[in-house]
């Protein structure tokens, strides 16, 4: 050690304790693969216990297998599971009874997917999302334990994808079909809630209905019965799931009863409280419906249901009344009266004719000395429901993949969102509804079973018809669809300049063809003038969502096609074969033939400098132009070149900092096409003692890559495979040697620096430094870092060169040469001997492997064991030669850059010195906890 040992050595106890710390950290993103490393065992063991245990809420739920477990509320599920992202749901019980009722995906703790228990099981089997109590997706209990959301029952149907704050994807086109988590977003509309029978005094035990109405989608019923405000957060009262419960009154006597109720939407709007009063008094007649309402709606109108009969009794002898638009026993239009016997069934009818238009409230009273009422709601409605496709009437493109899709809405004075039919067809003929029973008679009921949309893929004659619940018939609609599957395929065979770079005056010519149907073309320019945007429309009260085109005009189109070939602009100047018809018979001026290559030429005055887009537009006009697409692409790129090459951004960025070592590369992006035959002359130097020293990059590789269909990406591989650690690096090209596709060159040298970090701080790793001995050496029990073998795992790698020997690290899976370089130098210059390995037998690599490098601290240190024996490093046997002595390593020391950190085998610690001393090297490949033996 002499001097340097006295003066500038440095016990390196921090970097060895943070390298432990980050191999510890490592150690725990996989399994342990060595038992004997008990205190790390038992950490591992407590971190899956804290974030795999079960219990306590807030941990990963385990769903409930086959259908038998339940869902614990408090936990949270992954409905996607790896299908598409991850939601986590939390279980939400916000009754307090133990029970989940649902799942919030909102984060607000209102679950907006309710819980369907059937015949009131122990686990749900069905979710519901807009609060109509009807199943909407079914839960599917997969055998490996995970749960997810179909769209049949019996984990039958199609997966159903939760997009965040979006909706729900039945069809796994990765498009959203039901925006309703979006609508719920977007809901600051409070509900609201009815009860019935309406409040006042009564002969008998009454079932009370309490039902939650929203403009989006109702939500939980809260209600208490002793006089207290029911609430959600902190929960108080009784809370169930939408859209309606029941509850007893009466049963504890007669007496007054106070119920306060209110409701909360599924998008966690909440209504004032309610309160509703019943006197329940044996001496009263007890009222009750028998048989609901035949129907609830009914209509004036010739054909529709003009009639509603329903069933009631009494407990008391007493005369009776029905009253219309009543609020009670005293007040409305008495429409029936006479006597009744005690629970004698009467049936009663109520006409059309009878009632005012919209809601009507009907009370039956009957006077037994006291007076006993019941009430319930019938509406009239004489309006004929609307009905219409959509998209409309008109041509559209099949591309034989994807069809026409067509909904039909439905609209009507009365809003409802059940009780109303529909009916289509495509045959021709007249569909029809029994205006009476609702049945179809002819035709087909949207929405279709299982699926949303009526998916047209030939011409049809779509017509449609709608029934609401009153028996009121729509008009027969009607469009006409015509469904072009015919687009033409365009093929470009070739371009004049064949690297589409033109200079300041000359034209550009395209060689093209199509195939299929066609009846007019025209070559634009444009191309990339299209944005898509999407719209919605309320179809059946849901928001439907979908994707369109528009260009500069405004104009809307359903393809970026044909939005892109209505949006361009016609060249001007001498160009040929712009536009034209395209014939069967001979070809004349600009008229063009099916499967014949026409050339067309463009004026240089057409394009401006740097990168233009064309397009080639055939079109089919079938009703209205539907364009065949390019072979390959949609646009043409052309560059006008005017001017030398600028270099537009640099990877790493000039300035930039904790730049990862690995890979030692140069990404370079250019603001025009580049001349990939050309050779930069690059010069990398890293920043020593005031000046710069230079590192060998002779052997660097030049990657040209495509942008846009030309090269304008520069990507420079340094020999060294990563860069000196810890380091300033500057690298310039030399003006003049890099040209581009027009033959112009750099017009001045591009010099740009960077700072680089450790590898090992870069990516959050650390291989391990773990040796035994005394002192300050670090203990593990018999546990060490290495596992080295001089046989390579088998399959993994064919070594075409069986001179060339390693040594295999299964530990750390690296890859070190076996005998070290005859080479004892400066630090510059053992970087460069490593590289010169990925060069060995021309070119192949040494030993096949062409990303040979000087290793870093971190990595060289694995080796070194200090057990009072020199050379001080595990299994040395499997090395051909070693010294006790320093080896360099490529990690230069922070505070002093003209030093680096070495290993001296002798000792049990890291150490630097001036990167001038000779040290040995040893060399290493891959990167640490990757297959090395892939170069």
């Amino acid at each position: 050690m002499s001097g340097i040992g006295t003066i500038f050595t440095v016990r390196y106890s921090l970097f060895t304790n943070l390298a432990i710390v980050f191999f510890s950290l490592s150690f725990f993103s996989c399994s342990p693969n060595r038992q004997n490393y008990s205190l790390l065992s038992a950490l591992e063991q407590m971190i899956v216990g804290l974030i795999g245990g079960s219990g306590g809420g807030g941990g990963i739920i385990t769903p409930p297998g086959n259908g038998l477990g339940s869902f614990t509320p408090g936990e949270s599920i992954n409905l996607n599971n790896s299908s598409g992202p991850t939601v986590n749901g939390v279980i939400i019980d916000p009754s307090g009874s133990g029970k989940a009722l649902g799942i919030s995906t909102q984060g607000n703790g209102v679950p907006n997917l309710i819980f369907l228990y059937p015949n009131n099981s122990s686990s749900p089997n069905a979710v519901d999302i807009n609060g109509d109590g009807a199943p909407d997706y079914y839960l599917c209990y997969l055998s490996n334990g995970s749960v997810n959301l179909t769209t049949g029952s019996n984990c039958s149907g199609n997966t159903v994808t939760i997009y965040p704050n979006q909706g729900f994807d039945i069809n796994g086109d990765g498009v959203v079909d039901n925006p309703m988590i979006a609508r719920l977003a977007a809901d600051v509309i409070s509900p609201s809630s009815s009860i019935s029978p309406n409040p006042g005094s009564y002969g008998g035990v009454q079932i009370a209905t309490i039902v939650c109405a929203d403009n989006v989608a109702p939500g939980n019923i809260a209600y208490t019965i002793d006089g207290s405000t029911p609430a959600y957060s902190p929960q108080n009262g009784t809370i169930t799931n939408p859209p309606k419960t029941t509850v007893t009154i009466g049963g504890n006597g007669d007496g007054t009863y106070a119920i306060k109720y209110r409701c909360r939407d599924l998008a966690g709007n909440i209504e004032n409280v309610n309160t509703a009063s019943y006197v329940i008094n044996h001496n009263i007649p007890n009222v009750s419906i028998v048989t609901p309402a035949s129907s609830f709606y009914l209509s004036s109108t010739s054909g529709a249901v003009q009639t509603a009969s329903y069933v009631w009794k009494s407990t008391q002898v007493g005369s009776y009344s029905i009253r219309q638009n009543a609020t009670g026993c005293t007040d409305g239009n008495v429409i029936e009266s006479g006597m009744t016997g005690a629970n004698q069934n009467n049936t009663s009818f109520i006409s059309a004719n009878q009632l005012s238009v919209g809601p009507n409230s009907i009370f039956i009273c009957v006077n037994s000395g006291l007076v006993g009422q019941i009430s319930f709601t019938i509406t009239r409605d004489d309006t004929k429901p609307v009905i219409a496709a959509s998209p409309g009437a008109g041509g559209y493109g099949y591309d034989g993949v994807t069809p026409v899709s067509i909904q039909l809405a439905y609209a009507d004075n009365i809003n409802v969102s059940s009780g109303y039919q529909m009916a289509y067809t495509t045959d021709g003929s007249t569909p029809a509804i029994n205006s009476l029973t609702g049945a179809i008679t002819n035709g087909n009921s949207f929405p279709p079973p299982a699926a949303s949309t009526i998916d047209l893929i030939s011409n049809t004659n779509l017509q449609f018809i709608a029934r609401d619940p009153a028996g009121n018939l729509s008009l027969v609609g009607s469009a006409a669809y015509v469904i072009d599957s015919s687009r033409p395929t365009i093929q470009v065979n070739g371009y004049t300049p064949s690297n589409q770079v033109i200079d300041g005056s000359t034209a550009f010519g395209i060689n093209w063809q199509f195939s299929g149907t066609g009846a007019s073309y025209k070559v634009l320019l444009g191309g990339n003038r299209c944005t898509a945007s999407t719209v919605s429309s309320i179809v059946n009260g849901v928001t439907v969502t979908k994707n369109v085109y528009s260009g500069p005009s405004g104009a809307r189109y359903s393809n970026t096609v044909d939005c892109e070939c209505n949006n361009g602009s016609t060249p001007t100047g001498t160009s040929t074969f712009i536009s034209g018809n395209v014939v069967t018979g001979t070809a004349s001026n600009s008229d063009i033939k099916v499967n014949t290559a026409v050339n067309t030429s463009l004026a240089n005055l057409n394009f401006t400098a740097g990168k233009n887009s064309l397009i080639i537009c055939v079109g089919n006009q079938a009703n209205q132009p539907e364009y065949g697409m390019q072979t390959g692409s949609q646009t043409i790129n052309v560059w006008k070149d005017t001017q030398a090459p600028l270099l537009v951004s640099a990877t790493p960025s000039g300035g930039a900092t904790d730049v990862n070592p690995n890979p030692g590369k140069l990404t370079l992006v250019f603001s025009e096409p580049l001349d990939p035959t050309s050779t930069p002359n690059l010069t990398v130097q890293v920043f020593q003692y005031g000046s710069w020293a230079t590192i060998d990059t002779s052997k660097a590789k030049f990657q040209f890559l495509a942008s846009s269909n030309q090269p304008d990406t520069l990507v420079i591989w340094l020999p060294s495979i990563f860069f000196p650690e810890n380091a300033l690096i500057q690298w310039s090209i030399a003006a003049g040697t890099l040209k581009d596709a027009a033959s112009l060159a750099l017009a001045s040298t591009i010099t740009q620096s960077f700072l680089t970090t450790t590898y090992e701080v870069a990516n959050t790793y650390a291989p391990p430094i773990l040796r035994t001995g005394t002192g300050e050496d670090l203990t593990f029990g018999d546990a060490k870092a290495q596992n080295l073998s001089n046989t390579v795992p088998g399959g993994l790698w064919s070594n075409s060169y069986p001179t060339d020997l390693v040594v295999f690290d299964y530990n750390t899976k690296l890859v070190w040469k076996k005998d070290e370089e005859n080479l004892k130098t400066d630090f510059f210059s053992a970087i460069n001997g490593c590289a010169n390995l990925n060069i060995a037998n021309s070119g192949a690599g040494y030993a096949t492997l062409t990303n040979w490098r000087l290793p870093s601290a971190q990595e060289l240190a694995t080796l070194s064991i200090y057990d009072g024996s020199s050379p001080s490093i595990a299994s040395a046997s499997v090395f051909g030669s070693l010294n006790a002595a320093p080896y360099w390593t490529s990690t230069l020391f922070t505070p002093t850059v003209t030093n680096a950190w070495y290993v001296d085998f002798q000792y049990p610690d890291l150490y630097f010195g001036p990167v001038t001393a000779s040290n040995w090297v040893r060399c290493v490949s891959g990167v640490p906890g990757s297959n090395p033996l892939v170069p």
